[in-house]
């Protein structure tokens, strides 16, 4: 995926706004390189004069010893997919921390949010594809008794949710989620083709869209809910 700077500047400026300083300023990095998230754990301490906080592979692996790091260094931003957090959060015990734990790169479970809401000070819940560079909404989660949320469009993004005529469809009503915004990519490196079929134009204001080919709907509330997929 051929994303553009304009697009990662645009990440980097909305992940600020999300996570203002304490949560900024001891950030852990543990994620792989070639996981598009990993951009967030190296690059926001280092636009905010934070601090990037590197987990040997060992460590990664080891939860105990990935939880003498957080409390040494007193992290105040993990970022890792719930698969991830699942044995982070047993090894982290009962005790609460002044932590901010950001789910993504998964559908988070309403159980594993009860739980990192007992771990941490704030929670969140993440969403975007890569073809968005990234992260195009965001969900602060208070309460995990339901679905947890996937948000709201993060600085710069604009979502909509469609029916098959590409019409907005009512708060409540199923639709595909459309991504416009400063996060849009270029395109699939090599590939015309599918480029064409998944980046068109957008049908409510200048630019383009992403077709996500996800099921959402809005709640209530305003936050976005991820139903699956419709391929």
């Amino acid at each position: 995926v051929a994303v553009t700077r304009g697009g990662f500047r645009n990440l980097l400026c909305g992940m600020r706004e999300t996570f203002p300083s304490p949560a900024n300023e001891r950030v852990l990095f543990t994620t792989s390189a070639t996981f598009d998230i990993a951009g967030v754990e190296v690059f926001l301490p280092l636009i905010t004069g934070g601090r990037i906080i590197g987990a040997h592979q060992e460590q990664i692996h080891n939860p105990p010893a990935l939880v003498e790091l957080i409390d040494r260094h007193a992290v105040t931003l993990v970022q890792a997919t719930p698969s991830a957090l699942r044995p982070l959060l047993d090894a982290l015990g009962d005790r609460p921390r002044a932590l901010e734990i950001f789910a993504a790169g998964e559908a988070l479970p309403a159980e594993l949010a009860a739980r990192m809401l007992r771990a941490g000070t704030r929670v969140l819940n993440g969403y975007g594809p890569t073809e968005t560079t990234v992260y195009a909404s965001v969900a602060e989660i208070t309460d995990a008794t339901g679905t947890v949320p996937i948000g709201r469009p993060t600085a710069g993004t604009e979502l909509y949710v469609v029916d098959d005529a590409d019409r907005p469809v009512p708060v409540g009503v199923p639709g595909e989620l459309l991504i416009g915004g400063a996060g849009v990519a270029r395109g699939y490196l090599g590939r015309d083709d599918l480029t064409a079929e998944r980046f068109t134009r957008n049908p409510f204001a200048a630019g383009r869209v992403y077709r996500t080919g996800d099921l959402v709907r809005w709640l209530p509330g305003g936050d976005l809910e991820f139903l699956g997929r419709l391929d």
